[in-house]
């Protein structure tokens, strides 16, 4: 699951790289953002699940987060002040994946050496998960995002973030040869809103969900029933002040 709290939607909203657009660039940092988690999933998934020598590509993506001070357990807000000082600096080490010399060409724009830069770390991504087998063998990774509607406002920047979120979503998704696979919650007005030429290839790929208040009251129903591990029904939880404690505070 990933959540942007308000400093990461900020950072992520004052993203820009010289040579593309607004849109482009927020996807570019997206994608960074979702090709260094695979690569984490990927390493941790061979090393407890297959039980084989480890591939030569896996290693390579190990050595790719070791190099670049990739850490498994820090914050998001982290690893993308990362990923926006690398892309925009062109200054990620791709050494792991047999790329000795910077990918900058002088002259060339800063949109353009940042996507020369992610396609190596994603092409090194998509042969670990395929030398892996992990598209045949099981379900896709798969990558939830939530609450990037907070703190949204109708002004540009918001706009491109969520716009560069479905355009990485979308590569994502034919990079990783159906591997990998994002889910994106976003509110019904902001997704609506939104205005760029790919949208209607959206379409086919959206799931609308329009709450009642019977739905509501179920979906409650159901959040209480696993929190408290207790079969309540509706009586006992709208009929009363405070539910049935659960057997394990007991």
């Amino acid at each position: 699951m990933i959540t942007p709290d308000d400093a990461t939607s900020n950072e992520i909203r004052r993203f820009e790289l010289v040579g593309v657009t607004d849109d482009t660039a927020k996807s570019l940092i997206w994608r960074y953002l979702f090709a260094v988690q695979a690569a984490h999933d990927v390493v941790t998934h061979a090393r407890t699940s297959h039980g084989r020598r480890t591939p030569g590509s896996v290693r390579a993506l190990r050595k790719f987060l070791e190099m670049n001070g990739e850490a498994a357990d820090e914050r998001l807000y982290d690893r993308l002040r990362r990923g926006v000082q690398g892309l925009q600096s062109a200054s990620l080490s791709l050494k792991a994946f047999g790329v000795e010399a910077a990918v900058d060409v002088a002259g060339t724009p800063e949109g353009a050496r940042a996507d020369r830069q992610l396609g190596v770390l994603e092409r090194g991504v998509a042969l670990a998960l395929e030398e892996l087998g992990c598209a045949t063998e099981h379900a896709p990774l798969l990558f939830l995002v939530d609450k990037v509607d907070q703190g949204w406002t109708i002004d540009p920047d918001s706009h491109s973030l969520v716009t560069g979120l479905l355009l990485a979503a979308k590569h994502v998704t034919g990079q990783y040869g159906g591997a990998v696979r994002c889910v994106l919650f976003v509110r019904a007005d902001i997704y609506d809103s939104l205005r760029f030429s790919d949208a209607d290839k959206f379409r086919s790929d959206e799931l609308r969900i329009s709450w009642t208040q019977e739905g509501l009251e179920g979906m409650a129903l159901a959040r209480a029933r696993a929190s408290l591990k207790v079969n309540l029904t509706p009586e006992q939880l709208w009929g009363s002040s405070s539910p049935p404690r659960s057997p394990a505070s007991r």
